[in-house]
């Protein structure tokens, strides 16, 4: 009688091995450490940050913010002249409107016009001049407020002090350009008087729309010549 041996299988001998079981209060225990650490990382508060990292954050956002409408345009140049030539004319020509501006300026003014254009005026005809009068042979005119140059040398004046440079050239634009306004304006005078003897029929005309608007316009052109030669081409001999 042959004996024979058959070995149990793989998988029968481990179908009877059972994974350990963890006890029921030890589980609860752990899950519920897990719960309690999960629940104090929510409830753990934010920690308030100082003053001095208020400061740095403001600091950081503030040189960070996009600039506004008005900071982009005043940060381009031309728009920039524009704003302070006109607040700066705004400015002076209220000034020159007031009672003290008359008694310092335009009375002063006038006085000096009519002295300087009674000899020149005399080599061509007989001159009578008393305060602002002036006569000329037939022909009489009285230099007032509107006629002493002052309108034109804020127009100037504005457009200088505007303009991006150096005081230095600043200041040599205002002082030519104030004394060139003066004699242009007494040339002025002088034509008005000649005009008014020979033509007195045209004097009105030559007087407001010719020589107000040939006085700013020489005024303006004076301003671009003081620009292109004394500020452009100074700055790098200046630099």
């Amino acid at each position: 009688m042959a004996l024979g041996y058959n070995p149990p299988s793989l998988s029968s001998r481990y179908d009877n091995v059972q994974e350990p079981v963890r006890p029921a209060a030890s589980r609860s225990a752990w899950e519920g450490a897990i719960v309690t650490g999960a629940a104090s990382e929510k409830q753990r508060p934010m920690k308030r940050p100082s003053r001095r990292q208020q400061r740095r954050t403001r600091s950081r956002e503030a040189g960070t913010r996009t600039p506004g409408a008005a900071a982009r345009l005043l940060a381009n140049p031309a728009p920039r002249f524009c704003i302070l030539f006109l607040i700066l004319l705004a400015v002076l020509g209220g000034l020159s409107a007031t009672s003290q501006a008359q008694k310092l300026v335009h009375e002063p003014l006038s006085l000096l016009l009519v002295r300087l254009a009674a000899p020149i005026l005399s080599t061509f005809g007989t001159v009578v001049s008393s305060g602002t009068y002036l006569s000329f042979n037939t022909f009489s005119a009285s230099v007032e407020e509107a006629c002493d140059g002052v309108l034109p040398s804020c127009i100037f004046v504005s457009a200088v002090l505007a303009f991006p440079c150096r005081p230095r050239q600043k200041a040599w634009g205002v002082l030519l350009g104030i004394t060139a306004i003066f004699f242009i304006n007494l040339l002025r005078v002088i034509t008005l008087m000649v005009v008014g003897f020979h033509w007195p029929d045209l004097f009105e005309r030559v007087h407001i729309y010719v020589w107000q608007a040939l006085v700013i316009a020489l005024s303006m052109a004076l301003w671009v010549f003081w620009a292109e030669y004394f500020v452009q081409r100074g700055s790098p001999a200046g630099a």
